[in-house]
């Protein structure tokens, strides 16, 4: 499963070819498309509100990892080795 929370740069692609033919699930907030910038910005606060509140910040730390923007295509190209990183949960920092 890859979650995308919050919006890459057009050259930051994963190609579609590959999500379907590893099987992987891709959820985001796409469902937010068309929607005022504030109204964007109040969901994402309230996803990654969720996390710390229902995880904690002990356990954000230890099953979430964050990846800044610039190592993205390097995070994308272990995904599709099968060389995914430990944790659950991977968040992209796009800004």
């Amino acid at each position: 499963m890859l979650g995308l929370l919050g919006t890459p740069d057009e050259q930051d692609t994963v190609a579609a070819a590959t999500v379907h033919r590893r099987g992987w699930t891709v959820v985001g907030m796409h469902e937010l498309t068309g929607h005022t910038p504030s109204r964007y910005r109040e969901a994402y606060e309230r996803v990654a509100g969720w996390l710390i509140t229902d995880l904690g910040q002990d356990q954000v730390a230890a099953w979430c990892r964050r990846v800044p923007r610039e190592q993205a295509p390097r995070l994308f190209t272990l995904i599709d080795q099968g060389d995914r990183p430990p944790e659950p949960v991977l968040m992209l920092e796009w800004s």
